[in-house]
Parts: C-alpha cells; structure tokens; sequence
C-alpha cells in the first residue's frame, strides 16, 4: 500500500509505513535481561539546567530514525540518528507519556515508551529543618537540598540569625556556634534562580542555654573504703565557669568545683 502514513501500534500486529507494510514492531530492550531501553525511562528534570544525556541501550539494533510523539518538552532535543536525548528545559511542563520508534535493521519498527516531566528548581529542605541548638556549643551545619542545580545566591528573612550564626550566601549552608538564648523563631531562605522563579524554605531555629545534663554515672553505688570511679558532668554547651553541689556530698567525697568532677574514697 503507498501513501500510508506512520501509524506506530505498541499493542497491534502490524504496523504501517509509507510506501509499504513492515514488519510487527518490536519492544525496544536494554543491555541485559529485562534492562530498559534507557538509561532513564522516567525522569523529572529541573527547569534551567542541562539534562544528563539519556542514550537508548537497545540491543535489537543498530537503530535510527529516532522519533518521539508527542513532542519532547521545549528544549530537549531526540537525536534521530542516535536516539540520545539532551538539551536544557527551560518550561515546567505536567508529566507525559512519549512514544519512542526507531527503524531496526531489516526495515523493521522498534518502540518504547518515556515518561518525562519537566519541574521549576527549587530547595526543598534542610539536612535538620526543626533546629535546637546550644550556646557555646558549634551547630553542625546545616546544608540545603536542593531539586536542580544549584541556585545563583541564597538570603534569609529575618536577615539576622541568632548571635554567632551566619548563612553563607553563596551555598545556603548555615553554620556557627550560637552565643546568646535565642526564642524559637522561624526564618525563611529564599534561593535565587537565574531565569526562573525564586524558591523559599521556612526553617525553625532556636538557641537554648547551657546545662549540665547529668553525670556518666547518675545512680552510682559506692562500697565504703574504696576509692571512686571520676564521675564526671554532661554538659550540653559551653563549660560553666564553677560547680557547687546541694547537699553535700558523703563524708570522703569531693566535687572539683572547677570541672564538677567526683572523686574520693
């Protein structure tokens, strides 16, 4: 039959070609035993940032005349010799299902499917996004995450962190060791895209004193005559400058009122 157009079926006996009828077409497969046809079958890429190139991997090939319906989003490009697809979205665009076909040797028709979804980059947390810290104690840092690549700057709101705080601008990543009390409050990061919408996070901080929580041994028994284990404090934060203790300790026993250690027989 001439004239036909291309009419590719995954789930019919026969497709048609122009000029003449081909042969059933054939599930694209991968390297390997139920390996996919692509290196990514579904992925969700980032708005502004180059995709990692995604070859096919079929081995009922060598294959060409690589088509894709329906289109692929803008700027994402199907080499039709090679079947590998790259580009930079630039649109956030709803997920779709793409219909891959490509000419086998023989003249036969192979297919499969892709499901792609382009979405705005963005950060999407913090490594801890409900924060407790300490004063005098270093806060381990805290570092964004991010769906993307990485944003061209980063602020905060309120621009001032607790005293001894800082937010670096350039990789968002929060550090330092607190200084003063601080209420519980929260602050916003704003990550800054070229080209595309900016991105907001709320993270909750706040910054408690420092406090002895507890001792290595809390309940110790001792034996009368003989000498003690230290027993030392747990502190959460900066040292305190002195110890005192209320009672006072069993006759033969002593706090260093310097480290709040217990010693003695």
């Amino acid at each position: 039959m001439t004239g036909s157009s291309v009419s590719p079926r995954p789930n019919g006996r026969t497709i048609r070609r122009l000029g003449r009828r081909a042969t059933a077409g054939q599930l694209l497969r991968g390297h390997g035993s139920g390996a996919d046809p692509y290196r990514e079958v579904r992925a969700r890429y980032a708005a502004g940032f180059p995709i990692p190139a995604n070859p096919p991997g079929v081995v009922n090939g060598p294959a060409g005349n690589f088509v894709a319906a329906p289109p692929l989003p803008a700027r994402l490009v199907l080499d039709p010799a090679t079947g590998v697809i790259s580009g930079t979205p630039d649109t956030a665009t709803a997920g779709a299902t793409h219909l891959i076909t490509a000419t086998l040797p023989g003249g036969g028709l192979g297919y499969t499917t892709l499901e792609l979804r382009v979405d705005l980059p963005g950060i999407t947390g913090y490594s801890e996004t409900n924060v407790t810290a300490r004063v005098g104690a270093p806060l381990t840092p805290l570092v964004p995450k991010l769906f993307g690549g990485p944003p061209a700057g980063f602020s905060i709101t309120p621009a001032l962190l607790p005293p001894g705080l800082t937010m670096n601008p350039a990789s968002g990543v929060i550090s330092g060791t607190p200084m003063v009390p601080a209420a519980r409050a929260d602050y916003v990061v704003t990550a800054s895209y070229a080209g595309q919408p900016d991105s907001t996070f709320t993270l909750s901080l706040e910054v408690l004193p420092s406090r002895i929580e507890g001792y290595t041994l809390s309940a110790p028994a001792y034996p009368v005559g003989l000498a003690v284990a230290p027993n030392a404090p747990m502190i959460a934060g900066v040292m305190p400058v002195g110890f005192a203790v209320t009672p006072p300790l069993p006759a033969g026993l002593t706090l260093n009122p310097a480290t709040g250690v217990i010693t003695g027989t």
